[in-house]
Order: C-alpha cells, then structure tokens, then sequence
C-alpha cells in the first residue's frame, strides 16, 4: 500500500469543501502548509496531524481507545509507537514498515518525531488501520483503501455464515494436510467437527473471495488478510462460537493425555479503576506477544490452536 497516496487522499478527505489555504490559515499559518503536506513538499508528522484533526474538531482519543486500546494522549507519538509495537519483535516490525530497527527505537523513545505515513504503516502491521480510518473519515472517499475495504466486509460477511472458516484456513497450513496427495473431502470437516455440507460451501466461499486457490489438487492460503476486526457484531459472533467449542473440549479433555488437554484456567478478584487499566494493558500485551510467537517461522509439525482471552465485570451496568 503506497502510505504517502494514503496521506493525501486522507487530508483531502478531511478539509472536504475547504481549500488548502483555508485550512492552512485556520491552522495559523501564514503560507499554503496544506498544500506543502499534500505534495510531500514538507514531511507530514504525527502531531502535524493531530493538529489538522484539533483544528477540525475530531476527537482522536476515542477512536484510539476504541480501535487500539490506546489509553494515552492522542499527541504523544512516542507513546503511541510504544503502544503499536508492544510485544512485538521489532526487528520484524521495523522490516515490515521498510525502517531501520534504530529508526523506530527513535521514534519509540521520543528522540524523533514519527511521520505520519509510518504510523499508517504500524497500523496496518496490527490490522488497525481500516477500523481506525472509519472513524475519522468515510472509507469511500479514501481511493487507496476503498476496495480492501469493501473486501473486509465481505470476508466479514463470510466469517459470520461460517464462524469456523479461520479454523479452516489454519488446517490448511498445518503439516498434515500438505502431506496429503489431494484434498480428501471430509478430511476437514472430521477435525474441525463440522458437517460435510459445512466445509465444502466454507471451501467455496473462501475461493470466492480469493482467500484461497487450487494448487496440485489441494487449496492452499492465496492470501493472509481474514479478519471480523471493526465489525462488532460479527466478532461477537466468532466468539460466542469459539466459547461453544471450548465449553465442549473442556467437557471431554480429562479423557485426553495430558499433554493434549490445553489449559483452562480462571482467575476472579476484585480490581480499582487504575489496575483494571493496568490490567488491560497487560493483556492487550500478551494478545501482541501472542500473536508474534504465532507468526515466528517454525520447523516440525503445527496443530490448530484457539486461544481465549476475557476480562470483565459482570456488574457492569448495574446499580
């Protein structure tokens, strides 16, 4: 994705029916700043950014609590580099966003200020730059993004009718399906415990939509994006489902070796405010550490994993 078209097309977006220099003068400045961002003439940073976003009356700090989980000031750029690459290997991030691991320990440290082309870029590496983007802008008017997504909704769409499909997609990979000769009809639907009729139509929706192809008799992964994030009801959904699952494994599991009954475990307590905070935090890192520990290239074989995380009051709400 080409983040310096996304700039422009997101502050063109933003100052709508206003010019440039509207917007410039509004801003206090005394020349065509606007016009300086929007041509990459001068590098548009972070805080640049929140200050369009001030000017407009466009709250940042919501979206980013909402999407990111991010807690902090909307202008502390270091914080929020912290927040993006917590848990993270930033070896592997900083390769993914084409920047220097020193570079992004910078801009994590506050030494330098973090354009906002690249915040884009950590953004997208956590998923999050769709669902941040709605927020502040309709997607339709962002030519870069219009198409993924309306490709997310489609896929989120999909994901709703067969909440199993990420699972389906995982087996895929895993090494005893890359042994077989050909896909074997059934093979999938025995493992994940779903109907006949089940993976054939999930199989097929995921050829659809490109998720998948057929390659030597089998279907392999044609790309990686299969995500419900920014589409709530949906992600309820999938978890409602996968809590089902693990209900019924937990019923059955003292009957499996040791070694394959997973873990379940369950912690309840009493929290103030500010360790609910600490406690979010904590989680939102591990979800991080997870998810990089998931994506590590490994040797041997992989089995298909469901990984649950939940923290909540069940008084809130009430009096």
């Amino acid at each position: 994705m080409d983040h310096k078209l996304l700039r422009k097309e997101i502050l063109t977006a933003l100052r709508g029916s206003r010019s440039q220099m509207q917007l410039s003068l509004r801003m206090r400045y005394g020349f065509n700043q606007v016009y300086r961002w929007e041509s990459g003439t001068t590098r548009f940073l972070w805080s640049d950014f929140v200050r369009v976003c001030r000017t407009l009356k466009i709250d940042l700090a919501e979206p980013l609590q909402r999407v990111l989980l991010y807690l902090d000031k909307p202008e502390d750029g270091a914080a929020l580099v912290r927040h993006l690459v917590s848990g993270t290997n930033l070896g592997v991030t900083a390769k993914g966003i084409a920047v220097s691991r020193f570079k992004l320990r910078r801009w994590a440290s506050g030494e330098s200020e973090v354009p906002f082309d690249q915040i884009l870029a950590l953004l997208q590496t956590t998923d999050s730059l769709l669902g941040f983007l709605q927020e502040i802008v309709p997607l339709a008017k962002l030519p870069s993004v219009a198409g993924q997504a309306q490709l997310r909704q489609e896929i989120a769409q999909a994901l709703l009718q067969y909440p199993f499909l990420g699972g389906v997609m995982i087996l895929l990979e895993t090494e005893a399906y890359t042994q077989l000769q050909s896909h074997k009809e059934g093979w999938m639907a025995a493992r994940m415990g779903i109907s006949l009729v089940e993976e054939r139509e999930s199989l097929a929706r995921a050829e659809d939509l490109g998720l998948i192809r057929s390659s030597g008799g089998k279907y392999v992964r044609a790309q990686a994006i299969l995500s419900s994030r920014n589409f709530p009801e949906i992600e309820q959904a999938m978890r409602a489902y996968w809590i089902q699952r693990g209900i019924a494994f937990d019923r059955m599991r003292a009957n499996l070796p040791a070694v394959e009954r997973g873990y379940f475990g369950f912690l309840i307590t009493s929290l103030t405010a500010e360790q609910e905070a600490q406690m979010r935090d904590a989680i939102v890192e591990l979800g991080n550490r997870i998810t990089a520990i998931a994506l590590q290239p490994s040797k041997g074989t992989a089995k298909m994993h469901i990984l649950n995380l939940q923290m909540f009051s069940p008084t809130s709400g009430r009096k």
